[in-house]
């Protein structure tokens, strides 16, 4: 399973910062919202139904529980506040991101 963070809201720095410790990123914004965290994985695309909210995300993906804790402990010196943090579950990567954020992620 690939490694990589799924992304919103984050500054260009910090998604520098990010790149520059060996994390791969996809960027995610009005213009993928609307798809399945799967299809976005894979490079698909769809709208989100409304603009996203202004919300700062990062969602793990294919990461070991030891690699999670590492890189939550780095994060607090890499990205400004403290972002929406989780991981993509074996249910999440078949909703709609938009979903997941509004729906879940916002309201925890």
């Amino acid at each position: 399973m690939q490694k990589v963070l799924l992304v919103q809201g984050l500054e260009s720095m910090e998604l520098a910062k990010l790149q520059l410790t060996g994390h791969k990123l996809i960027v995610i914004n009005d213009e993928n919202g609307g798809a399945v965290l799967q299809d976005i994985l894979q490079g698909g695309k769809a709208d989100s139904q409304a603009p996203l909210p202004k919300e700062r995300v990062v969602i793990f993906h294919g990461y070991a529980d030891t690699e999670l804790r590492e890189n939550l402990a780095k994060f607090k010196t890499l990205l400004k506040g403290r972002p929406i943090v989780a991981v993509v579950t074996e249910h999440s990567i078949n909703w709609p991101y938009e979903y997941l954020l509004t729906e879940h992620l916002i309201k925890d």
